[in-house]
Parts: structure tokens; sequence; C-alpha cells
């Protein structure tokens, strides 16, 4: 019998892994752990560091930048390239030992280096407890595609070494790094229409849901996805009200009572709300894409914020799956009623997303052409929900406005009329105030005067709003309103209703 058919032989697999952020790991210790149930086919699972010292990485970044630099900037020299100074580099040695006589399949072999990345992220987080060093922990979202790995038999006093050496795949998701996906122009041209604007109506919720995505993905922290997708989700629901509201013409005085009333979450104000509005199941009971979110999404966040809960990469995938399922029945749901909301949907999915559908139709362009006048919608839309914020919080008790900070305007109402009001930016809101022309120094008191003067000649048919430098408060006329409700240039309602 051959020693490579020997019974008592051991299979060992070593797996290379660099950290990220150098560690003092004391060179030499070994951390071993075994498998939580007995393996008749896995044995144990141990990490040991390696300390080394290579040219720093950073350096490759620079001389990235700089080769750039050399096409931008004709004539720049390209001098000797950066020196290449010398940095600590940690790497752990991942051993896996399997029982007596076991061939691992590779099935059993990407097994074991699951297990032994546990331990490393259990020795890492232990070592971040002690020194508040807030290290990355790699995972295979967040590791290169491949690591070296060598395979090797221990047979009696025969330890096998070196071994046989070969390369483990480890995360397909890296090599995004190594290609440019396309963009056609379609989507190049929307992309500056967002640039111009500042995004869009429904921006936040994209970004935190893609956020979720990042550290599925890329990162490999199923905490951080979960929370991101219930965020996104809960964000996705509450601005799909909001969109609504707007577009039914309420005011955000109005609005922001359903959304500061403290018993009534994102859960009870969709189903009171977005029920009655788009149609559908909203119940949390049964398999709807409603009730996924509340079991998969919402209360696995709720275990993680408040029970300290770590969730599994199952748990991270069921959370994605169910807060995507969401977001195609919201959707869905809107879609039955673009007629009535043909703002929203066009806010939420585009003529491209409609087209796909294959709901673009002549009707629904002739409902959409009804509002070709409320333009841009979604800068009346992002100052009326700024507004509802603001209220929101003042209704809350969180937001008191404030005279000594406020700055003075003169109002000239496109009758002639001349207001005086305090605003107060950081609040958000703007109280009339007395005429205080008689206090202003003369060097302010003449051009403002001329400047009226000037616009009771010309007649603009708009009210127009003059900010008096370096003057500040005043003696209160009135309350305090939201700023739309007073100043020029701040109208929000879609229908038009506060330009009247």
């Amino acid at each position: 019998m051959s020693p490579l058919e020997v019974e008592d032989f051991v299979a060992l697999v070593h797996w290379f892994v660099r950290l990220i952020d150098p560690v003092d790991l004391h060179v030499g210790r070994s951390w071993q752990s075994a498998p939580e149930s007995t393996s008749d086919r896995f044995a144990l699972v141990s990490v040991a560091a390696r300390q080394l010292e290579r040219p720093d990485r950073s350096i490759d970044d620079y001389d990235d930048a700089r080769a750039a630099a050399l096409e931008a900037l004709p004539g720049t020299s390209e001098g000797a390239g950066s020196p290449r100074p010398l940095s600590p580099v940690t790497v752990l040695e991942v051993v896996a030992q399997f029982q007596p006589g076991v061939e691992p399949t590779e099935a059993e072999i990407s097994d074991a280096f699951d297990l032994g990345m546990e331990v490393v992220d259990r020795l890492l987080t232990s070592y971040s407890l002690v020194t508040k060093d807030p290290l990355r922990i790699p995972r295979r979202e967040s590791m290169p595609a491949m690591i070296p790995m060598f395979t090797r038999r221990a047979v009696g006093e025969d330890q096998g070494f070196p071994g046989r050496e070969g390369t483990f795949l480890v995360n397909a998701s890296s090599i995004r790094s190594s290609f440019l996906p396309p963009v056609d122009a379609e989507a190049w041209e929307t992309a500056s229409q967002y640039f111009s604007q500042g995004g869009y109506e429904f921006a936040s919720y994209v970004e935190t849901w893609l956020a979720g995505v990042r550290a599925l993905d890329r990162d490999g922290d199923c905490r951080a996805a979960v929370l991101a997708f219930a965020t996104a989700c809960e964000i996705l629901l509450d601005d799909l009200l909001k969109h609504l509201l707007w577009h039914e013409a309420v005011r955000p005085e109005a609005a922001a009572a359903i959304f500061a009333d403290p018993r009534n979450g994102t859960l009870s104000r969709s189903q009171a709300q977005l029920s009655v509005m788009l149609k559908g199941d909203w119940s949390v009971s049964g398999e709807g894409a409603f009730a996924a979110w509340q079991r998969d999404v919402a209360t696995l966040r709720n275990r993680v914020i408040h029970a300290g809960h770590n969730p599994s990469r199952d748990e991270a995938f069921a959370c994605r799956e169910s807060a995507t399922a969401l977001e195609q029945y919201v959707i869905d749901k809107l879609s039955g009623v673009r007629n009535r909301y043909p703002l929203t949907i066009i806010a939420t999915i585009g003529r491209p997303g409609m087209e796909r559908r294959g709901i673009y139709s002549k009707g629904f362009q002739a409902k959409l052409a009804k509002w070709s006048g409320v333009a841009p919608a979604a800068t009346l839309f992002e100052r009326w929900r700024s507004a509802l914020a603001d209220e929101r919080l003042r209704l809350l008790g969180e937001n008191a406005p404030d005279f000594a900070t406020a700055e003075v305007h003169v109002v000239r109402r496109r009758d002639g009329s001349i207001e005086w009001w305090a605003i107060d930016g950081q609040s958000g809101f703007a109280c009339e105030i007395a005429d205080r022309s008689t206090e202003l120094q003369e060097g302010v008191r003449q051009p403002l005067k001329n400047l009226l003067a000037h616009l009771d000649a010309t007649g603009p048919d708009q009210d127009v709003s003059i900010k008096i430098e370096d003057v500040t408060g005043g003696a209160p006329v009135g309350g305090w309103a939201l700023i739309y409700r007073s100043v020029p240039t701040n109208e929000l309602m879609c229908d038009g209703s506060d330009r009247a």
C-alpha cells in the first residue's frame, strides 16, 4: 500500500490572507477552533499571524493619479517616480485540518475556509474590543478574487511540507474593479440631469439601498447591510407617501401632522394611507410583499438594533430579497393608479421604466401634459418635503425659530404693498415684523428706497424679496409660519395654489 493510501494520513489546507490593516497579533501564537458539532470529516481550524515589510501600496495609488495628471497637463515632467517606503504588513495563515483518512472535496475545502474566516473575524473583533482600533475585518466579499493556497498530507512523522501550491478563488465580486461597465447615452443623459438638479425625488432611497448592496456584496458586512436595507425601505415608503400627498396638493403643515404622531410609525402610516391611495394588500400576515418586509426586514432590523443580534448571511440575503420585492410591489401598485399620480410614477421609474412595463401610453402622456407647467417638479417637491420636516420638528418641540438670528427681508407684493419679514433659515420659519426702515443707516435706507421706487415704476407681476444685510430680528406683527407662506421664490405646491 502506497503512503497516499494509508488511512492514517491527515489532509491540511493552508490559506494566506493579507489584512487591510497591519495588526500586532504576536507572531508564533496560534488560535484554534473546532466545529460546533461533531464532524466525521473536519477536525479543526487554526490561525497564525505572519509579519512582513513590503512596499507601501498607497504609492501605487499616487502614481496612478499622477499618470492621469501627465495626460491632462501637457509638459508635466515624468520625474523619477515615487520613493517606495516599506510598511508593515500582516498576513494570516489559516490552516484547516481534516479528520484522519479524509480526502476533502472542493466544497468541503470552501466550507473549511469559511470556518477559518469566522475564526479570523472573532480574533480581530476581540482585538478591536480591547484596543478600540476599528480594524477592517476581511470577509470573502471584500477580499481579492484569489489568494494563495497550499495543500499537504501528514503521514506519521512526514508532515508533507511544503505541500502542493494552488490558487483559491475567494470572491467573484472583486472583479468589478477590473472592467468598465457599459453605460448607454440615455443613462448618461439622466445622470447629467440628476447632476444639474442635485439628485431627484427618490435619490435618498436608492443611495441607501446601494449602501446595503455594497455592505453585503463588497464588504460582507451583514449587520450594516440589514440596517441599510431596512432604512432604505422606510425611506421608500415614507417618501412615496409624501410624494403622493404633495401630488394631492396637501399642504406640508397638514402632512406633517401625519408624520409627527408618535403613535404612527412607517408600518401604521403605510397601512392607513398607502392602502387607500394605492390599494392592494398591506397586511403583515400572509405571504405578500408588505408582510415579507415586516418579517424579513423590519423585524430583523429591530433585533439588530434592540437585541444586539448579529445577522447571518442567509438572513441578510433574505432581507435584501424582501426589500427588493417591496420596491417591485410598490411600483406595481403605483402603476395601477398612474393616471391619478403621473408625477409620482415618473419620479419613481421615469419614462424608460414605464416603457419597459408597456404603460407609457398616449392616454398617460395626455395626463402628464396637464402638469407641464409644474417645472421643475423635483425642486417643488424637495421644498415641500423640507417644509414638512421643519413643521414636523416644530410639532415635536424640536424646532424653535429665533428672532435673534433671523434675517430681515423686505417683500414687495405684486400689488405694490410692502411687508417686512424676519426669516430664520435654520428652522425654516418666517414671521412678519414691523417696518424697520427708519432704523436703517442712510447707506442702506436710500438704496432700498430707490430700488422700491424702480419696482413701482416697472411694476413686475410677481412678489419680490429684498434681503437687508447686517440687520436681524424685529418686532413681530404676527406668528411664525413656514417660509413659503411669506417669502417669494419659495413656492412648493404642485398645483400652484401658493403662487396665486
